[in-house]
């Protein structure tokens, strides 16, 4: 079985939990980022149950192309031989997508294949998210 959806929007990465004098928190923006992917996941599902057993999973982050990209350089981007290498880290992001896929599958530790990528597009800024049972 296949389960695909897409996050619109700019890849957000899963920030790290922050420790005051009055505990641990997650950051407001993590919380809600999660929040979405978790609705998003729920809709892909169309009320299925959750996948069993192992599952690869495969997240792609699409990046708007910089405004200062020249026309040679653009085309290049658009053609996926320049690749966006800055923030946000793509292992934070896929932590992020990782832990927000509860409706999908039952534990995060049902992956066992992960393919993970960041390209250019020339449309519109997304994250592509493909779970898969073996």
């Amino acid at each position: 079985m296949k389960i695909k959806f897409t996050i619109p929007g700019k890849a957000q990465p899963k920030q790290r939990p922050r420790v005051t004098r009055r505990g641990t928190y997650t950051p407001k923006e993590t919380l809600q980022a999660e929040a979405r992917i978790v609705a998003l996941a729920r809709q892909a599902m169309q009320g299925q149950r959750p996948l069993e057993g192992a599952v690869t999973l495969s997240v792609t982050i699409f990046r708007a192309i910089p405004k200062g990209f020249g026309h040679k350089k653009r085309s290049l981007a658009v053609s996926g031989i320049v690749r966006p290498a800055t923030r946000p880290d793509l292992d934070n992001c896929v932590k992020l997508v990782k832990d927000s896929i509860g409706p999908c599958i039952r534990d995060d530790a049902q992956v066992v294949t992960l393919c993970a990528s960041k390209h250019y597009s020339s449309s519109s800024e997304r994250i592509e998210v493909t779970i898969e049972t073996l």
